[in-house]
């Protein structure tokens, strides 16, 4: 399936404390600055999409934190925050790519990820440090997939991915790799 540069979903989470709105105001300013369009956060927090939409060039909404599965760690309810703002765009584009709030864009990466998925489902940056988390894959390996920034295309793989993972995180307060 061809991707066309319109059709291509940004998004990032917050977790609704007021010290992280400098940052979603700067990661809105950056997309906008560099031509990047379809941008939104998420939030777990009514107050703070009321605010974030007042931003021009995002568009916020809400995730209801009864359906959101706490995981064990620095992360808290962020992890499936991410899965299921992506799951809910989805099906409205033809791919969904994830930044983190502090991932901001230095340029426009619509034609590196429409690129990239041609032939990828699923787009992933890693960190390469024996810090990453869960420290386990980093002293072990060296290196873990980050979720810091992501996509996945709308394809069966792609929405089986999030499908899973939306499972996984309801059934496990801290997920394990080898189980998916």
């Amino acid at each position: 399936m061809k991707i066309l540069p319109n059709k291509i979903a940004y998004v990032s989470v917050i977790n609704g404390r007021k010290n992280y709105r400098p940052l979603a105001e700067a990661w809105a300013y950056s997309a906008r600055k560099n031509g990047v369009k379809n941008c939104f956060i998420y939030s777990s927090c009514d107050n703070t999409v009321g605010f974030l939409n007042c931003i021009e060039g995002i568009t916020a909404r809400s995730i209801n934190k009864k359906h959101l599965k706490t995981c064990i760690g620095p992360f808290n309810i962020i992890p499936h925050i991410k899965i299921k703002a992506c799951l809910e765009l989805i099906n409205q584009f033809d791919a969904v790519v994830f930044c983190d709030l502090d991932a901001f864009f230095l340029k426009n990466p619509t034609s590196l990820f429409k690129d990239l998925f041609q032939s990828h489902d699923l787009v992933f940056s890693w960190a390469i440090s024996k810090r990453v988390w869960p420290r386990y894959l980093g002293e072990s390996q060296g290196w873990a997939i980050c979720t810091g920034c992501f996509g996945v295309k709308n394809t069966g793989e792609g929405r089986k991915y999030l499908e899973d993972m939306d499972n996984y995180l309801k059934d496990h307060s801290t997920p394990n790799p080898s189980e998916l």
